[in-house]
């Protein structure tokens, strides 16, 4: 009876620690990221049947192997879905890195192993691939999907490639990165607040055309 009592108070505070850590995530990841969109005419089943025939047909097909992943995934086919990444990634085809992010996404939502070194691997192969570079920022600030290790100093810096290789997600990227920043100065843990550096990031993403920035730089004394 007591070790329970241990191990349920054990349990709170992670939890109490958790909801005490700053985030500068918005919102949570989207199944959507890696589904591939039905054709009116087939239902998933018959896609998945379609694209399972091609890889009898090519077993080396990579490609067919992340679409079927991928339509797995919307029948809640969840460890099918992941073998068929894993096979895609073995077959190291120009499809390698798509493979890894799907896989590394599908491993965050669903906790499903190290989702961060399937990004890292995806990012090493395509060292401009953004969306890995989103997903890993959002991995890193987020401690209800990392277990509560944040590290906004590299969330910053991946934020800060986003702004780098793809303007068209510049306005999102300051806005995250601007919430980064008023998380921590910087440091692995919450080490304080760095409100002119939000502010400023903020600022950007408000002349960017991010109206939610607006909101930020009105509630923040610094940013008058």
């Amino acid at each position: 009876m007591k070790f329970i009592k241990i191990k349920i108070l054990t349990i709170g505070i992670y939890a109490i620690t958790l909801l005490m850590l700053p985030s500068c995530f918005s919102g949570m990841f989207k199944k959507e990221t890696w589904y591939h969109p039905r054709p009116k005419n087939e239902s998933v089943t018959e896609l998945i049947n379609r694209y399972t025939a091609a890889i009898k047909l090519n077993p080396l097909d990579a490609d067919a192997y992340i679409k079927r992943a991928g339509y797995k995934l919307q029948l809640e086919e969840i460890r099918s879905a992941k073998r068929d990444y894993t096979k895609a990634i073995r077959l190291h085809t120009k499809y390698t890195d798509t493979a890894y992010y799907n896989r590394g996404l599908l491993r965050i939502q669903y906790k499903l192993g190290n989702g961060r070194k399937d990004l890292e691997k995806a990012i090493k192969i395509n060292p401009k691939y953004v969306e890995a570079y989103i997903a890993r920022a959002k991995y890193l600030s987020n401690p209800w999907k990392n277990g509560g290790l944040v590290n906004y100093k590299w969330a910053i810096e991946d934020w800060t490639k986003v702004i780098e290789i793809s303007p068209e997600n510049a306005a999102m990227a300051y806005y995250e990165r601007g919430n980064c920043k008023h998380a921590t100065k910087g440091g692995m843990q919450f080490k304080g607040i760095d409100e002119e550096g939000a502010c400023a990031d903020w600022k950007k993403a408000a002349s960017l055309g991010k109206e939610s920035a607006k909101d930020k730089i009105t509630e923040s004394k610094y940013c008058k």
